[in-house]
Formats: structure tokens, C-alpha cells, sequence
């Protein structure tokens, strides 16, 4: 896609790629991708069937720019800019910014590398794996708003490795959210964790930290552990 899309009605999607057979496909986004419609996608990619199964894999590169509306509630209608499956690869070189409730890039067992940008609003999420791995780079940005958002959300058995100091997190959000044992975070940055924010929560995974971290405002934690 060159060109500019746009997606306004609930369950829509801007690009969808479907793997029904063996094969490999390339989704390269150069263009505007707009959502606003509850439970929409940017960019949705399932290599797998009916039953789970992976059928071959799909590249996903947005070296475009993904825009997202708001949501009413992040867990039953949220929006995503992307979206993959196991046997996906996202890469994300540009931007994606959203309002709301909603997830700049959801991966369910993917594999993504970050080099952009992701800005989105309160109750959002900037990067959500379940399972599936991420790395970013030095030249990636994350930023989320208040109230329960997390730059980055790891789950059921994630892998995450951050090099990137630019992730930031609004009041009574989190940096990055572990949860679930087998979730790791290899953290190699340093990272600021503003007022009323919270750096890494840790639910179950395992933070190895080996960058610095630093209070900006007033009433930050810098790691908790439920």
C-alpha cells in the first residue's frame, strides 16, 4: 500500500492478509492507514488456520504512518495497528499514534522489531505481546497516556529486549507490564520514569535489568513486584 486508506466502521481493517495454504507473504505499508470504528485493525496478518495450526509466515513492514481513533474499552472493542499471528513478523519503521483504549501494535505470538514510533493515548498500549518476542532498536519511541497504559505489555511466555531510552509512560501507567512466568525483559537502556508512573511492573515475568534507571517526578516507582 502506497497509497491512503481509511476504515471507519466496527471489526474493520485497512490491509488484511490471510494465509489459506503453504506460502510465504510480504505486507509492505508506504501509506496512510486510518481507523477510527470499535474493534478495528490497521493492519491485520494470520498465518495460521482454524485450528491454530501455522500455515507459512507473514512479513508485515509499516514503513508508513497508522492512525487510530479511540475506543471505548481497551479489553472488548479496542483498535490495533497492527496485528499478528504466530508466524508473523512485524516491523514497524515509521508511526503509529492513537487515542484511547487502544493498542499501537498487538502481537499474539509474533515476532516484531521496533525502529519507530508508537504514541498513544490514556488506558492505551503501545506494544502488546502475547507470547511471541520483540526487540527494539536505539531509535525507537514509545510513549502512553495515564491511567493503567504501558509502553510495552508482556505475556504468557513474551521474550523482550529494549535498547531504546525513549518509552515513556503517563500518571498511574507503566513503562513495561510482566506478567506471567516465562515472560522475560532484557532491558539494556536507560530508562525515566515520570511523576506518578511506574518503570517496570512485574507480575509473574522476570526483569533483568542492566540500564539505569531514574526518578523525573514526584511519587515514581522505578520497579514493583505483585
Amino acid at each position: 500500500n502506497g497509497g491512503a486508506v481509511s476504515v471507519s466502521g466496527a471489526k474493520g481493517v485497512g490491509l488484511f492478509s490471510q494465509l489459506t495454504k503453504a506460502g510465504n507473504i510480504t505486507i509492505n505499508n508506504t501509506g496512510t492507514v486510518n481507523t477510527s470504528g470499535e474493534d478495528s485493525r490497521g493492519i491485520y496478518a494470520s498465518a495460521e488456520d482454524s485450528t491454530g495450526t501455522v500455515l507459512g509466515s507473514i512479513t508485515v513492514n509499516n514503513n508508513g504512518a497508522i492512525t487510530l481513533g479511540n475506543s471505548a474499552d481497551i479489553n472488548t472493542a479496542t483498535q490495533a495497528g497492527i496485528y499478528g499471528t504466530k508466524g508473523t513478523a512485524i516491523n514497524n519503521n515509521a508511526s503509529i499514534t492513537g487515542g484511547s483504549n487502544v493498542v499501537g501494535i498487538y502481537g499474539n505470538g509474533s515476532a516484531v522489531t521496533s525502529n519507530g514510533s508508537i504514541n498513544v493515548g490514556d488506558s492505551s498500549v503501545g506494544i502488546y505481546l502475547n507470547g511471541g518476542n520483540i526487540t527494539t532498536s536505539s531509535t525507537t519511541s514509545i510513549s502512553t497516556g495515564n491511567n493503567s497504559g504501558s509502553g510495552i505489555y508482556a505475556s504468557n511466555g513474551a521474550q523482550v529486549v529494549n535498547n531504546s531510552s525513549n518509552i515513556t509512560a503517563g500518571k498511574n501507567s507503566a513503562l513495561m507490564y510482566i506478567k506471567d512466568n516465562g515472560t522475560m525483559v532484557t532491558n539494556l537502556a536507560d530508562l525515566s520514569v515520570g511523576e506518578e508512573s511506574i518503570g517496570f511492573y512485574v507480575n509473574g515475568g522476570k526483569i533483568d535489568n542492566q540500564g539505569t534507571l531514574s526518578a523525573t517526578g514526584s511519587n515514581a516507582v522505578l520497579m514493583f513486584g505483585n
